[in-house]
């Protein structure tokens, strides 16, 4: 039970109701349309996509809808494809025209990523209320432009308090009707988050080189023993010593990837409100971190035939570890949302009504 919303809370479960069969019907369709159309239908295919994820995602019994249109989605799409297609061809030609391009488009990015998550939110509903995300363009470029550069310059000392500053960012942009997230991470907390990463991964190299230097050992005293120390020794330990890291080294990177992921995940829902009402998440790091490993190989092994599986796999154990911490009813927020929103008739159209493909 949260805490910080009282004693009176409830606490509501997602689900999510998706099945790798269903999916892979709409997957497979998606790709032989998209390829048939030179990538056309792939503005419909992400529609698609999206509604069979959301509408299969539970809450309280309604499941959650995505509106988007695909030709907005295909108009953004379009209009990236071309500045991109311009890029490439002046960039032959005038390499410092290509420079300007690329300084425009850093310039661009705070815009683009709000204008995305507009898009995205505005597209998104529950019981017929659309969440909704604020154009706060000044303080988008402090985060997606100054930010990374400190953490540049700081040589990544200011990476978490970047990633709290980008967290806080979205989530406090963010509304459902005319109520507000409120985000409570401290600065501290993401810290400890890439504190412990990098203990993570000092161990896990640690223990890389253990195992190198025990299979070399044993390759050497299968050579024949001293004769071997003197003649294939230093063979044998550079021949592992190259094979190791090839082998290890990818499955470090995912198990860094999976605990910052889960560590970060549970600690921006879980330090998340939406009014009166909370939220938590349960992520665990082994768990990830095998899903990660076994769709990895599963969609390798079946060339690719498996990633709905995978996806609707990796869907089910996020959102079933995800709670809603309702303070007093549901159904009473919904109503007091559902009549806030229809008093200011606040318009869901815009002339920037573009998909960016953030």
């Amino acid at each position: 039970m949260d805490t910080r919303l009282g004693s009176a809370v409830s606490i509501k479960s997602l689900q999510f109701t998706g099945k790798a069969g269903e999916y892979f019907k709409i997957w497979i369709v998606n790709i032989l349309l998209t390829i048939v159309t030179l990538g056309i239908y792939s503005a419909w295919a992400k529609v698609r996509t999206n509604r069979y994820f959301y509408g299969n995602t539970i809450l309280d019994n309604a499941g959650f809808e995505y509106l988007a249109n695909p030709v907005s989605i295909l108009k953004g799409r379009l209009i990236a494809t071309a500045f991109f297609i311009i890029y490439a061809v002046v960039g032959q030609f005038m390499p410092l025209a290509q420079i300007g391009f690329s300084l425009v488009l850093l310039l661009l990015l705070p815009w683009l990523v709000v204008q995305a998550m507009v898009f995205r939110t505005r597209n998104t509903s529950y019981r017929n209320i659309r969440f909704g995300f604020q154009r706060r363009f000044g303080q988008a470029a402090m985060v997606f432009i100054v930010l990374p550069i400190l953490a540049g310059i700081t040589l990544g000392l200011a990476y978490p308090y970047f990633q709290r500053r980008r967290h806080q960012f979205m989530m406090e942009s963010a509304s459902y009707g005319n109520t507000r997230f409120e985000f409570a991470a401290s600065t501290g907390s993401f810290y400890t988050i890439y504190l412990a990463a990098v203990g993570v991964t000092l161990v896990s190299l640690v223990v890389v080189a253990l195992v190198a230097a025990i299979a070399a050992g044993i390759a050497v005293a299968l050579l024949g023993g001293e004769a071997a120390l003197q003649q294939g020794a230093n063979e044998q330990f550079g021949a592992i010593g190259a094979v190791m890291p090839m082998i290890f080294m990818p499955l470090i990177y995912l198990a860094l990837f999976a605990f910052v992921k889960a560590k970060t995940t549970n600690l921006v829902w879980n330090e998340l409100t939406l009014g009166p009402h909370g939220f938590t998440s349960e992520l665990k790091f082994m768990k990830l971190f095998w899903l990660y490993i076994s769709n990895t190989f599963a969609i390798i092994l079946s060339l690719g035939l498996l990633v709905p599986w995978a996806k609707v796999r990796m869907a089910r154990y996020r959102v079933e570890h995800i709670r809603v911490c309702v303070a007093g009813d549901l159904d009473g927020f919904i109503a007091a949302e559902q009549a806030n929103v229809t008093s200011t008739a606040e318009g869901v159209s815009d002339v920037f009504d573009i998909d960016i493909g953030l």
